[in-house]
């Protein structure tokens, strides 16, 4: 799976996402976006979601220092062999869809979320805008 150059439009990963059975809508989510800031308020919504006793995805765009650093439940770090059986199925999944780096991941959230069964997920947005990958969630 190559990534392909950005599509500005949500029909390459609706698409994706359908096939994969739509994990995206299993779960309430915020998104979190704006011009600066996003990271650490992502972070905030997390830990107060928690605090509550919540079980909660967060995904965060860009890591730092390490992939592993981007999909996080409860804190706890996406494992090597969870990502790289989650890019597999999602590889699977998106024969002829061309995607971009972003949406490959942001999909490999939304289905780690789902099956680590997350009450609720908090995606920090890539570029931001109605055409963002992180979108198709069921933001609250």
């Amino acid at each position: 799976m190559k990534p392909s150059r950005m599509n500005l439009s949500l029909t390459n990963i609706g698409a994706l996402y359908e096939r994969m059975g739509d994990p995206q809508r299993r779960y309430p989510a915020v998104l979190v976006a704006g011009t600066n800031g996003k990271g650490s308020v992502t972070t905030y919504v997390s830990c107060v979601l928690r605090a509550a006793g919540l079980r909660v995805g967060t995904y965060y765009s860009p890591h730092l220092f390490r992939l592993h650093e981007r999909i996080r439940v409860d804190g706890d770090e996406i494992s090597s062999r969870d990502l790289d059986r989650l890019a597999g199925m999602v590889r699977a999944r998106a024969r002829s869809i061309p995607l971009t780096y972003f949406e490959i991941l942001t999909a490999i959230a939304a289905r780690y979320f789902y099956e680590k069964r997350v009450d609720a997920a908090v995606f920090e947005v890539g570029l931001g805008g109605r055409l963002d990958a992180t979108n198709p969630v069921t933001a609250v």
